[in-house]
């Protein structure tokens, strides 16, 4: 029995893999956010997005860079969730 669950669990890692080399990584320009708690709030925003499995903000240059898989989420469904939470955002 303790082979056939590491079979499992390896056959669950190659699943992982496979998704993972699917990711493609998208910036998007953000606009009002002015301290570490806006840019957390457009982390968020961006993280609520299934299919988003990272998000990076950086208040220097307004921006949102995030990776995502595009057969779960898309850009404009990430812009629109920023937008939803009170920025400005653009592809």
């Amino acid at each position: 029995m303790v082979h056939k669950a590491e079979l499992s669990v390896c056959h669950f890692k190659n699943k992982i893999y496979k998704s993972i080399s699917k990711m493609e990584s998208k910036s998007f320009s953000v606009e009002g956010m002015m301290c570490g708690g806006c840019a957390a709030t457009v982390e968020k925003a961006a993280l609520s997005i299934s299919g988003v499995s990272t998000a990076f903000v950086s208040l220097e240059s307004h921006s949102l860079t995030i990776e995502y898989d595009p057969a779960i989420a898309s850009p404009a469904s990430v812009a629109d969730a920023v937008r939803a939470a009170g920025f400005e955002c653009s592809l």
